[in-house]
């Protein structure tokens, strides 16, 4: 049938692992910067150019950004791997 969605047969964790380290990849530069700064755990440092204070607020944010992704992928991919196991099989008995 054209047009028909091609689905696999089974999501295994190895979907769940790539769909987490994709997600994690384009969680950089800006909006990262912005969620961090959303959570107001530090104030960024006054100063026109880069100071050390400057650099040392980038050094730590990093530091507890990469800590929290690192934490959170195991649960990310396992609630990708739950949600698209319960859909995918849902859509495969609206086709049958």
């Amino acid at each position: 049938m054209p047009g028909a969605l091609t689905i696999v047969p089974r999501v295994t964790d190895k979907h769940g692992e790539r769909f987490a380290r994709k997600w994690r990849e384009m969680q950089t530069g800006e909006m990262r910067s912005e969620a961090f700064g959303k959570a107001d755990v530090m104030e960024w440092p006054d100063g026109e150019e880069l100071t050390p204070a400057q650099e040392r607020f980038q050094a730590i944010e990093d530091e507890i950004l990469d800590r929290t992704f690192d934490a959170a992928m195991p649960a990310i991919a396992e609630a990708f791997v739950i949600a698209a196991r319960a859909i995918l099989v849902r859509e495969r008995r609206r086709n049958e």
